[in-house]
C-alpha cells in the first residue's frame, strides 16, 4: 500500500511510530505536523460497513444519558446563534440517535440527518420519529450543519468538510467538535484513564485516548489547519468542554500553520511515560514526564498528600493553572473542600466546573453540600434535574428530595411560629419574662 495523503498538508511523508499503539500504526506528517492512524482510502467502504453493523450494534439506557449530557454542552454552545430563529435548515451528519435534531426540531426547525450505524437510525426514526439516511443530500442548501464528534472517524476528511462547507447557505454556520489531542492527557469522554478492563495497563489506557477508530487525531492546531484549507473562519469557540468545538463560518482559504513533527512525536513518548509512571502509581513521576496530566495531580495532591495540609498546599500552587481551572480538578478539589466543610468554596467549584462543563455528579454533589448548608430549597431544585437527566439516580435523588421536604415547615406552621415570636417579643418588652440570668438562690442546709 502507498503512503496515504495527508489531509492536512497533502504530501505523503510520514514520520511512522511502530509499537506506540498494538492495534495500529500512528503516524506524524513531517511537513505539517499532522497527526493520524495510517488507513488506506480506498478501504472506506470496509470502514462504513463496520460502522454500519459492528461499531454499535444495539444501543443500550447508557448511550441515552450520554446523549442528555451532551444535549446539555450543544445547547448551551448553540444558545445565542439559536436565539430569536425559527425555520432553520438544519442537518446532523453523523447523527447518533437524532437526539439534536428532536431538540432543533422542538425550537420550530426543519431537520434532516445523516448516520452510519444502524442501531442509531432505528432508534431516531421509531423513537423520534426522525427518519435518518446514511448520507446527506447535496440536492439542497443548509443552514446549520452540525458535525459533532464525527470527523475523526472520517477517511479523508478534507474532502469531506470541503463537501459539506459548500452545502452551508451563503449566512449559514457549521458546528464541529472533536476531541482534542496533544493538550491535557486525559479521556476526554469523562472516564478516567485507569477505569475499565480496556485501562488496565499503559498500553490500554494509551490505545483507548489514541483509538484507530479516530483515524484523525486532530490536535488544536491540526482542526484549525483543516478549518483554513476548506475556506472555514471560527465564529466561536470552547475549548473546555468534551474537546474542542467550533461555530464556522464561510471565508477565505488561508495557508496552514504547520506544527513541528518531531515536537507532536515528543509529546506522544512523554504521554506515554507518564501513564507508565501514573499505572505504577508514581505519580510525581507522571507529572514531571507530562505536566499537563490531570488525573496524577489530582492523586498527588488529593491522594497522597491528603493528610498533610501544608504540602497539599504547597502542591496545590504547582498545579499547572489551566489545570487547576479545568472541570475535572475543580470537581476534585470541590470534594476535597465539602470533606473540610468549606461548604461554600466547595459549592462555588463545583458550579464553575459545570459552567465548563456538565456533570450529573457534580450537580448531585451540589445537592448534598446544599443540603448540608441547610438550602433546601435550592438542593431539591438541583435533585430534581439530576432526576430528570439522570434516570438511574431517580431514586436516590428522590430519597434526598422527599428528606429536604419534610424537613421544611409548611405555610401554617411558620405563621404559628411567627405568631409565637411575637407573643415571646412582647413579653420580654413588657417585663413578663427576663432574659438576665436569675440571681443564685442559696439552699437550706440539711438536717
Amino acid at each position: 500500500m502507498a503512503d496515504m495523503r495527508c489531509w492536512g498538508c497533502d504530501q505523503s511523508e510520514w514520520h511512522k511510530m511502530p509499537g506506540a499503539h498494538s492495534q495500529s500504526m500512528i503516524q506524524v506528517c513531517k511537513k505539517c505536523g499532522a497527526l493520524c492512524h495510517d488507513v488506506d482510502p480506498s478501504q472506506e467502504s470496509k470502514w462504513r460497513e463496520f460502522y454500519r453493523k459492528d461499531y454499535k450494534p444495539t444501543l443500550n439506557i447508557a448511550a441515552i444519558i450520554t446523549a442528555s449530557n451532551k444535549l446539555q454542552y450543544i445547547r448551551k454552545f448553540l444558545a445565542e446563534f439559536l436565539d430569536g430563529k425559527k425555520g432553520l435548515v438544519c442537518a446532523d451528519v453523523g447523527a447518533a440517535t437524532g437526539y439534536v435534531l428532536n431538540y432543533l426540531r422542538g425550537l420550530g426547525h426543519k431537520v434532516t440527518g445523516a448516520e452510519w450505524t444502524l442501531a442509531n437510525r432505528r432508534f431516531s426514526e421509531h423513537f423520534y420519529g426522525i427518519p435518518l439516511t446514511q448520507e446527506l443530500s447535496d440536492k439542497r442548501k443548509y443552514d446549520f450543519i452540525l458535525m459533532y464528534h464525527t470527523l475523526e472517524h472520517m477517511v479523508e476528511p478534507d474532502k469531506k468538510l470541503l463537501k459539506y462547507t459548500g452545502m452551508l447557505t451563503d449566512g449559514g454556520r457549521l458546528m464541529i467538535s472533536t476531541p482534542m489531542w496533544l493538550q491535557n492527557l486525559e479521556e476526554q469522554s469523562g472516564t478516567q484513564i485507569m477505569g475499565g478492563p480496556e485501562r488496565s495497563t499503559p498500553q490500554g489506557s494509551f490505545d483507548q485516548l489514541y483509538h484507530k477508530n479516530h483515524i484523525n487525531l486532530f490536535s488544536k492546531q491540526a482542526l484549525q489547519n483543516l478549518f483554513r484549507k476548506s475556506g472555514l473562519t471560527i465564529v466561536k469557540d470552547d475549548l473546555d468542554c468534551y474537546g474542542q468545538t467550533y461555530l464556522l463560518r464561510k471565508g477565505d482559504i488561508k495557508p496552514i500553520e504547520p506544527e513541528d513533527w518531531q515536537e507532536v512525536s515528543g509529546i506522544l513518548s512523554s504521554q506515554r511515560k507518564a501513564l507508565e509512571a501514573i499505572f505504577s502509581q508514581k505519580y510525581q513521576d507522571a507529572v514531571k514526564a507530562y505536566p499537563m496530566f490531570p488525573e496524577a495531580w489530582i492523586a498527588l495532591v488529593f491522594g497522597v498528600y491528603g493528610k498533610d495540609p501544608e504540602r497539599q498546599a504547597d502542591m496545590l500552587n504547582d498545579v499547572p493553572p489551566k489545570i487547576r481551572g479545568g472541570w475535572r480538578f475543580l470537581n476534585a478539589e470541590a470534594q476535597w473542600l465539602a470533606r473540610l466543610e468549606r461548604l461554600d468554596e466547595a459549592l462555588a467549584l463545583l458550579d464553575r466546573a459545570m459552567a465548563l462543563r456538565f456533570q450529573n455528579e457534580s450537580l448531585f454533589l451540589s445537592g448534598e453540600i446544599l443540603t448540608r448548608m441547610g438550602k433546601l430549597p435550592e438542593a431539591n431544585n438541583r435533585f430534581a434535574q439530576v432526576a430528570a437527566i439522570h434516570p438511574h439516580r431517580w431514586s436516590e435523588a428522590y430519597q434526598w428530595i422527599v428528606r429536604n421536604s419534610v424537613q421544611q415547615e409548611t405555610w401554617d406552621e411558620k405563621g404559628e411560629r411567627a405568631m409565637r415570636d411575637i407573643v415571646f417579643k412582647k413579653a420580654v418588652e413588657g417585663g413578663a419574662i427576663s432574659l438576665n440570668e436569675p440571681e443564685p438562690v442559696a439552699l437550706p442546709e440539711a438536717k
